[in-house]
């Protein structure tokens, strides 16, 4: 066995003793699950749905120009790619891959990191760099907390996907903020290239 096979199967092992304890937390959070607790939390699905996407982007086009659009776009691509790289390394199941019961709502593919909770910091960051506002924190605030707290609730992540998630954003926000005058730069050749306008 090769060290990278090594190294798998530790990893695998390791997000077993893990996922152990946070089954637990997910079904210590279902004992006070409702019928209007799964009708609130469900649409909040929405936000991870490519639907989302494409009403966000001309959207911010609209609003703050095409580069900032353009630049949303190259961003969030970088980042659905990211994400599947990860996903498909670690191939971690889904808490209701595990235990059926907690699944709410089903999507397909792995769940380490939370292509969600990455998205949602990576999205707030770029919200709050074009609008500083304290009414802008307060929503920001509000949707990654409920968008993060949803993908438990629903039996679609464990904590640890969040969280993880939330540090891959965060590095991909840091990432944007520093190659964006490069990005936006090649963006204004694009467009002088290939008239875009």
């Amino acid at each position: 066995m090769s060290l990278k096979d090594n190294s798998i199967v530790t990893t695998l092992i390791n997000f077993e003793s893990l996922h152990f304890l946070e089954l637990e937390l997910i079904r210590s959070i279902h004992a006070f699950r409702t019928p209007f607790m799964d009708n609130f939390f469900t649409p909040f699905d929405f936000f991870d749905r490519k639907e989302f996407f494409l009403i966000l982007i001309p959207t911010m086009w609209f609003l703050r120009g095409r580069k900032a659009g353009l630049s949303l776009m190259s961003i969030l691509l970088i980042s659905g790619l990211t994400n599947s790289a990860l996903k498909e390394y670690f191939s971690s199941p889904r808490p209701f891959h595990i235990d059926p019961s907690l699944g709410i709502i089903q999507v397909s593919g792995y769940g380490f990191p939370s292509g969600a909770a990455q998205t949602v910091i990576l999205l707030s960051g770029i919200l709050l760099s074009y609008w500083k506002s304290s009414l802008m924190w307060f929503i920001a605030t509000i949707y990654v907390l409920f968008v993060s707290f949803s993908r438990v609730y629903l039996g679609i992540h464990f904590p640890s996907d969040i969280i993880v998630g939330w540090l891959v954003g965060l590095f991909l926000w840091k990432f944007y903020t520093y190659m964006q005058p490069l990005i936006e730069r090649w963006l204004t050749n694009f467009q002088s290239h290939f008239l875009i306008r």
